[in-house]
């Protein structure tokens, strides 16, 4: 089994609940402008409630990866370094920038 360190290039993005009575489409557009705004990084909405903030948007990053295929191992495995809390924060940030100007929510 292989074993790397890499930079999380990963997120999971959860809206907060005010936001998911929004069409899909605007959710998609905001999901959009964030890939826009920081194009090395890969985003995915969390699509359920159940983690969902009231106010504030969540943004998690993947840590690791097992069994992604890389040379058809199915074993292999992946790990990132921790990722700078600023760097949430500031995902977190531009997410409520595009919400708060209407860039793709209101």
């Amino acid at each position: 089994m292989e074993n790397e360190m890499r930079e999380v290039s990963e997120f999971v993005v959860i809206f907060p609940r005010r936001l998911f009575s929004a069409s899909p489409e605007d959710r998609d557009l905001l999901m959009a402008a964030l890939g826009r705004e920081y194009p090395g990084y890969k985003f995915e909405r969390y699509p359920l409630r159940e983690f969902a903030h009231n106010d504030e948007f969540r943004v998690i990053p993947m840590m690791g990866v097992v069994g992604d295929g890389i040379n058809d191992d199915p074993e292999h495995v992946y790990i990132c370094d921790p990722v700078a809390p600023e760097v949430i924060q500031d995902l977190v940030s531009t997410l409520q920038l595009y919400e708060g100007v209407g860039a793709a929510v209101n």
